[in-house]
């Protein structure tokens, strides 16, 4: 169950999910080069270029048959926080937007995206804005995830 603060829908595990992404077990270091192919652990794929300017590719999602474009600011430097964008189109019109902030860590000796998202969902009316908003979390790594559980303990 999903429970509405403020207007945000928070899941149940959100206050463990925002410690370990403060201080996660095992992350020691931090990663660089986050250009490439990376994987979460609903099956999503995310190919993804930095230029040093902007960052941008494209996201597959793994929880519906959507293909979107990802525009987002890369680190300035190795370690560094940065995010990224996607507006979902359903039948030409935006319906939704995800913003993920992330930030590159080496978990286990192998790097991993440690994100926290929010998708905000388009409403008919203003007072149904409050389930409007969910915030998550995901991590994301270059190999696919075999548990769902496997980087996030």
């Amino acid at each position: 169950m999903y429970r509405a603060v403020s207007g945000v829908i928070l899941r149940p595990s959100f206050n463990r999910m925002m410690l370990s992404a403060v201080c996660p077990k095992d992350s020691r270091r931090h990663c660089s080069g986050i250009s490439g192919t990376w994987y979460n652990q609903k099956g999503s794929r995310m190919d993804i270029h930095d230029n040093g300017v902007i960052l941008e590719g494209k996201y597959h999602t793994g929880v519906g048959e959507v293909q979107t474009p990802i525009i987002g600011f890369p680190p300035k430097t190795p370690g560094k926080t940065f995010g990224w964008v996607v507006n979902w189109v359903k039948e030409g019109d935006e319906t939704s937007t995800t913003t993920w902030t992330a930030q590159c860590v080496e978990v286990k000796g192998e790097p991993a995206l440690q994100t926290t998202w929010i998708l905000r969902s388009e409403v008919e009316k203003p007072a149904d804005r409050w389930e409007s908003t969910i915030v998550g979390q995901d991590t994301f790594t270059r190999e696919r995830l075999e548990t769902s559980d496997e980087f996030l303990n």
